[in-house]
């Protein structure tokens, strides 16, 4: 593989990390020194990290790639989603926080819950009477102002799509 530095790549055959001074650069091939889009440029990054070490997290690429990564938007999972239940015990501490699986998961049930940023920060009940429809969040800390208007916006598309017919629909945070 070649290195990039300058415009020019070091040639494979010289791309000698210890002897910098003995590596010779050539130009890219044509289709290397288009510059590609920034989503593309950064999937065949992942792509060859991938590919150079294996499995690894998010964290992980974003770290070597020197990427910033940027915050998942506000979701709200289903009773027993696949999102949660879809990780191994020990992996699901990458969606589920240890110290609120016991709210979330217990028995035989897996609550209704809600992620920011990617990681479960709260349950959710949705109840109706005739009059109104009301999708009600149950954090298990403090919501940043942010996420919890966020939520608010999101809850009450949820909320309206459970009972479409109902008259009137809210979020209660």
């Amino acid at each position: 593989a070649a290195i990039s530095t300058s415009g020019l790549v070091w040639e494979p055959a010289g791309a000698r990390f210890e002897h910098r001074q003995l590596a010779r650069f050539v130009t890219p091939v044509a289709k290397l020194r288009k510059t590609p889009k920034p989503d593309t440029a950064y999937d065949l990054v992942v792509r060859h990290h991938l590919a150079a070490f294996g499995p690894s997290s998010v964290t992980d690429i974003a770290t070597w790639s020197s990427v910033r990564v940027p915050p998942a938007p506000v979701r709200y999972l289903a009773r027993f989603d696949a999102a949660i239940l879809g990780h191994d015990a020990a992996e699901r501490t990458r969606i589920l926080p240890a110290a609120y699986k016991k709210q979330v998961i217990f028995s035989a049930e897996v609550w209704t819950t809600f992620l920011v940023d990617g990681f479960v920060a709260g349950r959710y009940r949705l109840s109706s009477t005739k009059k109104e429809a009301v999708l009600e969040l149950l954090p298990f800390k403090p919501l940043r102002k942010a996420d919890k208007v966020a939520l608010v916006d999101e809850g009450e598309k949820l909320v309206r799509f459970y009972y479409p017919d109902h008259p009137r629909h809210g979020v209660k945070a």
